[in-house]
């Protein structure tokens, strides 16, 4: 698909839809406008806001409403021929493609992209102030789909220079993402200056390093996280920790946590290996799990060309793995052969 010429109408039919939607609703103080998509690639369609209509919504989570284009009065309104040929196009040029997955997620970028770059291109315009002689908070987002928080972040800030991005981001602090690092958080948003050694004591627990760095990572501020917990060891033990507190594991953090060794298990397709980072854990009376001793935790895989933080697919532990029943080896290839290669089959 030339997406060149995909950008010009989408560019086209988002001018009409606004335009469309102003003459409708003008008097309703028309302050956001929207593109979004959905997981498939599948469609673009508009949506748009009014003050009016936000007095209308309930009180007790407004910023959600006004924030929120699936909640908005004008959704899948303006332009209705140009965006319905777009959907096709795309409709099209995905059934020629079939089960290519690699081909797909290039795709689906491009076309989120594209859908940004339109938005971007008519706010250095100034097209949506120039019609409403105000700020117009300008979003895209994807349907039943959960985005990762920095690109959240980073798009709001592409597509507003105006009061509603600080608004925004005020707003994320409240979906509690990072509630365990908050003083931290506190501290980024501050005018102080931030050192790599406010950011230590945040980085050297187990439980709160890896979400560490994910804060900074949003913040473009990696730079300040301490050089000692950049390896993949010390981001795997984190991932683990974290994993076993969930409900349906151990509920909570073991008492005792020690790295055992990597286990790398070839690719059958390249030169690439699949690499495991092999922990042993246990947890103190009165927890159910006290009785089993040293249990196995396996976090992976990681290859090659991967980095300390890139997300591992796999982490896992069977509470009945003890280290005196149980390898390492045999742990990890249980773990990559039912857990990862049973989720990516």
């Amino acid at each position: 698909m030339n997406f060149e010429t995909l950008k010009h109408k989408i560019e086209t039919a988002t001018k009409k839809a606004f335009l469309e939607i102003y003459e409708k609703a003008g008097s309703e103080d028309l302050y956001a406008f929207a593109l979004y998509s959905d997981e498939g690639a599948m469609t673009v369609c508009p949506s748009a806001n009014s003050l009016k209509h936000l007095e209308k919504t309930p009180t007790n989570d407004i910023t959600y409403y006004k924030f929120e284009p699936a909640e908005w009065k004008y959704e899948m309104q303006g332009a209705d021929q140009e965006f319905n040929e777009i959907s096709t196009l795309l409709r099209e040029e995905l059934d020629k493609h079939g089960d290519d997955d690699d081909w797909f997620l290039d795709f689906q970028d491009k076309l989120y992209e594209t859908c940004v770059e339109v938005l971007e291109k008519l706010k250095q315009e100034n097209f949506f102030t120039q019609i409403t002689g105000k700020e117009v908070f300008l979003t895209f987002t994807i349907s039943d789909y959960e985005i990762n928080s920095k690109y959240i972040r980073n798009l709001i800030s592409r597509l507003n220079d105006n009061s509603y991005k600080a608004e925004f981001y005020q707003w994320m602090k409240s979906w509690g993402i990072y509630k365990p690092i908050q003083e931290l958080q506190n501290l980024l948003d501050s005018d102080k200056t931030i050192t790599e050694q406010d950011v230590y004591p945040f980085a050297v627990k187990p439980s709160t390093r890896e979400l560490t760095y994910q804060l900074l990572d949003e913040y473009n501020k990696t730079d300040l996280f301490p050089k000692e917990f950049y390896t993949i060891e010390k981001a795997a033990e984190s991932n683990l920790v974290n994993w076993l507190v969930y409900p349906t594991e151990l509920n909570a953090f073991p008492d005792e946590l020690e790295y055992l060794q990597r286990i790398s298990i070839n690719s059958d397709e390249d030169d690439d290996a699949f690499h495991y980072e092999v922990f042993r854990y246990r947890i103190n009376e009165p927890h159910w799990a006290a009785e089993n001793g040293w249990m196995l935790g396996v976090v992976g895989p990681y290859y090659n060309e991967s980095l300390p933080y890139d997300y591992p697919a796999a982490t896992f532990s069977r509470t009945d793995s003890t280290t005196d029943k149980v390898t390492p080896e045999d742990e990890a290839l249980w773990v990559h052969q039912n857990i990862f290669l049973q989720d990516h089959s």
